[in-house]
């Protein structure tokens, strides 16, 4: 998995231990993880780290998708479906994915009705399946329930782990260093 520039640097070293532990455990328990925190506390790099981590040495295969750009994505699925009616589209293939999949920042997107219908579709395959999927998220759970509906909260809550990532914005500081 090629990591972007910003998370180059996310190593399995950065994630917290119990979080590690987690992650490593999530093959026996068919749970993934729900990440939530502030902004800029660290999600999406310890995300990324375990993503690599996991890629490198237990699974076959790991998506990573942000969810603002999953959606952005399905959406010009639309267009490209028109032109060509056996094109596979990304909803497809995700929903055939049994692999380990991370939503990076989910209640960030803008909750539509066909948002939300297709976050519920794609997150209750999943939990039906038992795939292993990570969340990060600046929601809680009942914040996430709050804005995306109580079926697609419940089901990350049954299929996840909650973890609280707290700490300081990441990038905040860094910008306050870099100017010392």
């Amino acid at each position: 998995m090629k990591k972007p520039y910003r998370y180059e640097t996310a190593v399995w070293a950065d994630v917290p231990e119990e979080l590690k532990t987690i992650a490593l455990n999530a093959r026996e328990t068919r749970r993934g993880v729900y990440i939530h925190g502030s902004v800029g506390s660290g999600k999406t790099h310890v995300a990324y780290a375990i993503a690599e981590h996991l890629g490198q040495n237990f699974v076959d295969y790991v998506a990573f998708w942000n969810t603002t750009e999953l959606f952005a994505e399905m959406k010009k699925d639309f267009d490209k479906r028109r032109a060509h009616y056996e094109y596979e589209t990304t909803i497809d293939r995700l929903l055939e994915l049994k692999s380990t999949l991370f939503l990076d920042d989910i209640g960030a997107e803008k909750p539509s009705e066909w948002v939300m219908e297709q976050l519920y579709l794609l997150v209750n395959r999943r939990y039906e399946r038992g795939y292993i999927t990570f969340f990060t998220s600046n929601l809680t759970i009942s914040e996430l329930s709050e804005k995306l509906g109580d079926r697609t909260a419940s089901r990350i809550a049954e299929m996840c782990e909650i973890y609280s990532l707290t700490g300081a914005d990441r990038r905040i500081t860094a910008a306050k260093a870099r100017k010392n």
